[in-house]
């Protein structure tokens, strides 16, 4: 009875469960053999319907037709059904007896009645006696000789059989009553013989007691350990097999919420969505914190507290946002669900923002509700005190969508903040000009809005050649994955807040670099687009920033260090020809060095080295 029968009480069947209930019933045949008379044990499991016996398995109708077939008149169809523990019952044939176990089902014992009452004559032959088995009610189950009603009632006392007085002796067990009819002719002269043959009749009785103490110990209480074991397994492919069914449902959603081809889903699987969902409606939701990094603990609690107001399923086919589809138990307003579990979860740290859809009464519509949700959430009209925003699509449907346009004198006066390095200004412009254009647009256009002065602030620094440890050539990436309006202000106040700081200070950097490299290179052939190409900077700007700075302009200075430096030379080394001069200090042509020296000096090299000797 140890052996393993995995899945014995369970309807799903394969090669090692006929192999293990092969096992099972030879052990049964074992146990029928330890009787002294001929009896068949099954065994009735009632989650798989089977009845086990010896002689094979069958299914519990074919069990009653067996049993009907061996006694004509066997009727009860309902033996797995009695409330009792313990049943008896005699027939033409066979006296059967019955036993519920709790959990499992039923132990049927099926004793041949022929060979039940043969086994008792031959007992009762030894004293000359009469031996009968009742039930508790008064109803005979087998003895040595046949007894009518009237007699059966006269057990327990003194009785006449064929004109000879007997006396009875009972003994109860296991819901039985033993009864053994001595003859009071023979009792005082067998007496010694009937005491031998009292240990006989117990053994009879320890037989039999034996018998059910076996089926206790043998059969009960492995297939106990055998169900807890199968409960235990058949908890677990429970999980197994709905976790499957969901990933298999997820999947299907998926393709028809991606595609909207229902060509993609296997049909059978289409038949089960669709009755699943009769009627539903899409909801997408994003959710950061104050940084603009999706907060993954409030989207988890955001869907436990979901769960409590509606069954739903998460569609996994956008990285960004959180799409789910919920089945609609009535047509209750889906705005007061959603706003329900944002209010729970509503935190000042938390940027909320959900898409709902139009009620669905097709699930071939997935598709089009995803984009239902996703388009509520971009035509939202966004409230800048609202701690959760959302967004019906049947309300914004017919919205007109104002375009973002920003006029070409603000986009001026910003920029001119920054390279000026107005902070007051730009954060004047962050305070009034802003909120004023974000009146006026919807949810996707305010971030078009902020991409947009991101590129401006792009451009602007390149123009400067800024450090990049201001990270702003980071933050489109950290824009595009953001979608918390605050969260992006923020970061676009602070670039800016940045570059304009740094703008004053870059302007005094710039210009001791450009003198510095003049000062440095003044022997090559300098020119204008040379100095800008060299500080990524454009020639006029160039040209107005140094003049701007240093109040003279750039070429002027350039002629200025070389003539500075020819007079130098001239004094070190006064046989040094004039043009030998002129190349050293940077000038391909003597004439243009001739030129610039009297334009500086007043006179010519020759005249001035003249006049100062």
């Amino acid at each position: 009875m140890n052996t393993d029968i995995y899945s014995l009480n369970h309807s799903r069947f394969n090669a090692a469960y006929y192999e293990q209930l092969q096992k099972f019933n030879q052990r049964l045949g074992e146990l029928n053999r330890l009787m002294p008379f001929s009896a068949s044990m099954y065994v009735y499991f009632k989650e798989s319907g089977l009845v086990t016996g010896a002689d094979g398995s069958r299914k519990l109708d074919l069990f009653y037709n067996k049993l009907r077939n061996d006694s004509r008149d066997f009727t009860c169809n309902c033996l797995h059904k009695l409330e009792a523990d313990e049943v008896w019952a005699t027939h033409e044939q066979f006296v059967l007896y019955s036993y519920q176990v709790k959990n499992v089902g039923s132990i049927f014992v099926k004793i041949d009645r022929r060979h039940l009452e043969t086994y008792l004559r031959n007992a009762a032959a030894v004293l000359n006696n009469t031996i009968t088995i009742t039930t508790a009610d008064g109803r005979l189950l087998a003895g040595s000789r046949p007894l009518s009603n009237e007699d059966i009632t006269m057990l327990d006392n003194r009785i006449q059989l064929d004109g000879r007085s007997y006396t009875g002796i009972g003994l109860s067990m296991n819901k039985l009553q033993y009864s053994i009819l001595y003859g009071e002719n023979t009792v005082q002269e067998k007496m010694k013989t009937a005491s031998r043959y009292t240990a006989l009749l117990f053994g009879l009785f320890l037989a039999i007691h034996l018998f059910f103490i076996g089926l206790n110990l043998f059969v009960y209480k492995p297939i106990s350990r055998t169900i807890r074991k199968l409960n235990i397994t058949n908890s677990k492919m429970e999980k197994t097999i709905t976790e499957q069914s969901i990933i298999m449902e997820q999947n299907a959603l998926l393709r028809l919420a991606s595609s909207g081809t229902p060509s993609a889903v296997p049909q059978n699987m289409l038949e089960a969505l669709a009755l699943k969902y009769r009627s539903y409606y899409v909801v997408s939701s994003q959710i950061e914190g104050h940084d603009g990094q999706r907060a993954w603990a409030a989207i988890e609690e955001f869907e436990r507290i979901l769960s409590e107001y509606c069954p739903y399923q998460k569609l996994l086919h956008r990285h960004d946002t959180d799409v789910y589809i919920i089945e609609a138990m009535n047509e209750a307003d889906p705005r007061t669900i959603v706003s329900s579990v944002c209010d729970r979860l509503a935190s000042n740290s938390l940027f909320m923002i959900c898409g709902i859809s139009s009620y669905q009464y097709d699930v071939l519509n997935v598709h089009s509700a995803v984009q239902e949700s996703l388009l509520a959430i971009e035509r939202h009209a966004y409230d800048s005190d609202a701690t959760c925003h959302i967004a019906y699509y049947p309300d914004i449907a017919a919205i007109r969508e104002v375009p973002f346009t920003l006029s070409l004198e603000k986009e001026q006066e910003l920029i001119a903040y920054v390279l000026k390095g107005n902070t007051e200004g730009v954060e004047r412009f962050f305070n009034t000009t802003i909120p004023a254009i974000m009146e006026k647009l919807c949810y996707k256009e305010i971030r078009h809005m902020l991409r947009y002065l991101h590129d401006l602030l792009n451009i602007i620094v390149a123009s400067k050649k800024m450090q990049t440890n201001l990270s702003v050539d980071a933050a489109p990436l950290e824009l595009s994955a953001m979608f918390g309006i605050p969260a992006m202000l923020t970061l676009l106040r602070k670039k800016y807040s940045e570059a304009t700081a740094y703008s004053t200070q870059q302007d005094t950097i710039l210009y001791d670099k450009i003198i510095a490299y003049i000062e440095t290179n003044y022997r090559l052939d300098l020119s204008m687009q040379m100095i800008a190409d060299h500080f990524s900077i454009s020639t006029v700007y160039l040209s107005s920033y140094f003049k701007k700075n240093a109040g003279f302009n750039l070429s002027y200075y350039i002629n200025t260090v070389r003539i500075k430096e020819s007079i130098r030379l001239m004094q070190e080394n006064k046989d040094l020809p004039v043009k030998e001069v002129a190349g050293r200090v940077g000038y391909t042509n003597v004439g243009t060095f001739i030129r610039h020296f009297k334009r500086l000096n007043g006179t010519t090299p020759t005249q001035y080295f003249s006049v100062t000797t």
